[in-house]
């Protein structure tokens, strides 16, 4: 059976309201390491992490999303939760 175009953006809408407090937690995390760093006066940001986040990420992927478009997505989020980090430490 062949869904209609209200069901399958009312299933994207549910994704979507699950996805939100993700990113939201995800965040909340990221101000914790970054208060951590601070403390250990160590740099917020460190290129190789991201890098292996990126490439674990891409790596597993199944799609249909293309790695590239995964890769794009997350250097978003990592640099949100960035501008957080900095934000919160008055940087």
């Amino acid at each position: 059976m062949v869904k209609s175009l209200d069901e399958l953006r009312s299933e994207i809408d549910r994704l979507d309201d699950q996805i939100v407090p993700l990113l939201n937690a995800r965040a909340a995390l990221a101000l914790e390491i970054g208060r951590i760093k601070k403390a250990n006066g160590e740099p917020l940001h460190v290129p190789s992490r991201e890098r292996d986040v990126i490439d674990r990420l891409t790596a597993t992927s199944k799609g249909p999303m293309p790695p590239e478009s995964i890769a794009r997505i997350y250097k978003e989020v990592m640099a949100a939760a960035l501008a957080l980090e900095h934000k919160d430490e008055g940087l």
